[in-house]
């Protein structure tokens, strides 16, 4: 069998909270990891925390805000992450590389904002391009995502002005990376509603290019961003590929084990025969056969009295049917826009767009006041528990290389 395939997710969130808390539980269950530039972030610096997410922030220097993040799906459990910050010339935190493992497939995916910064209060603002980026060799095996703010035929065959775009263009050739996005398809809404434009990349080394494959802007992702959702996937070459055994994770607080147990004793009473006599028979190939009947009979016993674990991209206290209402007119609309590209839709969008946002912010602290004020016993510990600041991994991994 061939390796399970990696979906990857790439979004620019513009540092909107309402957009980061929308674009999770969209691609919870959809997505296995979520590239983000311009994440939301707390004020003590941490990222947002989703329960189906794990987020990992680059390391910056001068305690600057990263402008790069990524979520990893916790239901992919044979996908191991490294923060590979020994890639970088100097730390940046608008460059996050991450070495991927699954299995035995290898890559390095990068993920970058192109954007302005000052290295000094004294120096002009300079992209990450001339800061980092030239600097930079990239590895073979590896997939490039982000916000690159650059304009060039390339992507875009109606641009005017090849703004930043060439120098881009020379150090993709350099580095062997080819283009994934299909030409010509927009990814950005310009915020006044009268035009497009190409900003979001995706790219791969040639020797991974050939498996990067369903690149497309995400039409059903109506989250209130300017830039538009965009998911592709990775998929495996490597043949016989055993899978993981955590790769379905049971409920076990949901497990009926009396009839588990009255289950299995049934099916291995059926197999009673053929088992004892494969143990009997001592032989390397009979005890594998009787390992393979207990085997069987314990998983049909799990699939039958354990569920299993399915996250809900809607389980979150605070979603309420008048959210879900919200979501939908904001999309209704956004598609009437994005169809007409009339001023008078566009401003009908916005304004679709604030209530939810407003929604949104307005349902979760109800959430949290009814919370508080029915909070009783051990209840008082979990709210002092949620207070305190989420652990995203802002650290370096022992390299895996």
């Amino acid at each position: 069998m061939r390796g399970t395939p990696i979906t990857i997710v790439q979004h620019n969130c513009a540092k909107t909270y309402e957009v980061l808390t929308t674009l999770l539980p969209y691609t919870n269950g959809t997505a296995d990891i979520v590239l983000v530039q311009e994440p939301w972030l707390a004020p003590d610096g941490t990222a947002y925390s989703h329960p189906s997410f794990t987020s990992i922030l680059p390391d910056t220097t001068n305690n600057e805000r990263p402008r790069t993040a990524a979520n990893i799906s916790k239901s992919r459990l044979d996908i191991l992450v490294t923060y590979r910050s020994d890639l970088l010339p100097h730390l940046d935190g608008d460059i996050l590389p991450l070495q991927i493992l699954a299995g035995k497939e290898k890559f390095t995916l990068w993920n970058i904002y192109n954007e302005r910064k000052k290295l000094t209060p004294d120096s002009r603002p300079l992209y990450t391009m001339d800061r980092t980026l030239h600097q930079l060799h990239i590895p073979q095996h590896s997939i490039l995502c982000g916000d690159f703010n650059g304009h060039n035929s390339l992507w875009n065959s109606a641009v005017q002005q090849q703004i930043r775009g060439d120098v881009l263009v020379e150090w993709f050739r350099a580095n062997k990376c080819d283009l994934v996005n299909l030409p010509n398809i927009s990814t950005y809404n310009y915020r006044h509603g009268s035009g497009t434009s190409i900003l979001d990349l995706t790219l791969a080394t040639q020797d991974i290019f050939d498996r990067v494959v369903d690149w497309a802007v995400d039409d059903d992702a109506h989250i209130g961003s300017d830039h538009e959702v965009v998911r592709f996937t990775l998929v495996s070459d490597t043949d016989n590929l055993v899978p993981s055994p955590m790769s379905n994770k049971y409920n076990w607080h949901k497990a009926d084990w009396n009839a588990f147990n009255t289950t299995l004793q049934s099916l291995m009473a059926e197999s009673s025969s053929s088992f004892y006599s494969y143990l009997t028979s001592g032989t390397t190939n009979s005890l594998d056969q009787a390992a393979l009947i207990l085997r069987d009979s314990i998983l049909n016993s799990l699939n039958l009295h354990v569920p299993l674990s399915k996250p809900c991209s809607r389980s979150k206290r605070w979603w309420s049917a008048e959210l879900t209402t919200l979501r939908k007119e904001m999309a209704k609309t956004y598609r009437k826009w994005k169809s007409s590209r009339l001023d008078p839709d566009h401003t009908v969008y916005k304004r679709s767009r604030n209530r939810y946002f407003r929604a949104i912010r307005d349902s979760k602290a109800n959430c949290w006041q009814t919370f508080l004020n029915s909070a009783k016993g051990q209840d008082i510990f979990t709210a002092v528990k949620y207070t305190r600041p989420t652990q995203s991994m802002k650290y370096s991994y022992p390299i895996l290389w």
